[in-house]
């Protein structure tokens, strides 16, 4: 009710009800689909029927009080579907195109689905044990083996945030604004001593760290993408400019690197980031970067088996 007209935090002030009841339904079925937001969509409607249902049974009957509180964590666990249909439904672009399958809102699905099975326990209807522990244990078994999709796509989704940690620290504001992080937290964080601002933060090199400087000549340089060798990279952002965040793939005998390096011209170590990532353009291993605001002519590196290689724009080759 108080939130401002127009698009905030990828929500919409329209009233949309379809949408929003899709989103609702597809938080409710979050445990049954990984991707899939027709199945979530079915699936939450058919949970929110099973716990009308049981809760109609229950409530007339004697004894109700000692199930009052699998009633209320499944009334709970709808709230807080709603809660997101209300302030989530999007139009964008998410996983599954419905933006009640992210991972973290789960947790909803979770809570219902414990009172729909609670309650069905308390409440079988000449149900034997034997059988509704088989289905409890089902359930359990089932739920935890689409989570696992689940759990990859949020680990993907998170890996290229590790290059927030080099942005904070270097103060590179729109790299942080790229990565969608207010860049006003950085003096809060920075009085507050909270990471990366702390004597644990590195750039992952086992030695080279920011303000160091590097002979970027000894460093061996790196085949491009259209070579057959195990060995070779590239970096994708051209011109590879301070204060913006690049990003670029390398294998070394074909694993992936240690970690990144940003040098500027002076040979000083201006940036980092983060290797390894996932990519949907290819397979090899990605990586991604930032430099310092202010810093020039720089060159990425890469370390793998106490080895750095230069890694160059398919431009400078």
């Amino acid at each position: 009710m108080t939130k401002p007209s127009g698009p905030q935090s990828l929500a919409t002030s329209a009233v949309d009800p379809d949408r929003r009841l899709s989103v609702f339904t597809a938080v409710v079925g979050g445990l049954w689909s990984a991707d899939q937001p027709v199945v979530a969509v079915i699936a939450g409607g058919v949970t929110v029927a099973v716990l009308v249902v049981l809760a109609c049974s229950v409530l007339p009957r004697p004894g109700r009080e000692a199930v009052s509180g699998w009633l209320g964590l499944g009334a709970y666990g709808l709230m807080l579907a709603a809660l997101v249909a209300l302030g989530r439904t999007t139009t964008v672009a998410v996983a599954g195109g419905n933006v009640g399958l992210l991972g973290r809102y789960g947790l909803a699905a979770a809570l219902v689905m414990c009172a729909v099975v609670a309650l069905v326990a308390v409440f079988r209807p000449g149900l034997p044990v034997r059988y509704l522990a088989v289905g409890v244990v089902t359930v359990g078994l089932v739920t935890h083996a689409i989570g696992g999709g689940k759990q990859d796509s949020a680990r993907a989704a998170y890996a290229p945030l590790g290059v927030a940690a080099v942005a904070l620290r270097v103060e590179a504001t729109n790299a942080l604004a790229a990565l969608q992080i207010e860049p006003s937290v950085i003096p809060a964080a920075r009085a507050l001593g909270d990471y990366p601002f702390t004597s644990d933060f590195t750039l992952g090199c086992g030695g080279p760290e920011l303000g160091q400087r590097m002979d970027v000549a000894s460093a061996r340089p790196l085949p491009g993408p259209d070579s057959t060798e195990s060995s070779k990279g590239v970096v994708d952002t051209a011109p590879v400019a301070a204060d913006s965040l690049l990003s670029g793939w390398a294998v070394v005998d074909n694993r992936p690197p240690r970690c990144v390096l940003v040098v500027d011209g002076t040979g000083t170590i201006a940036g980092g980031g983060v290797t390894g990532l996932a990519r949907p353009d290819t397979p090899q291993p990605g990586w991604r970067a930032v430099a310092a605001p202010g810093t020039t002519d720089l060159t990425v590196l890469v370390l793998a088996d106490g080895v750095f290689y230069r890694v160059d724009t398919d431009n400078e080759r």
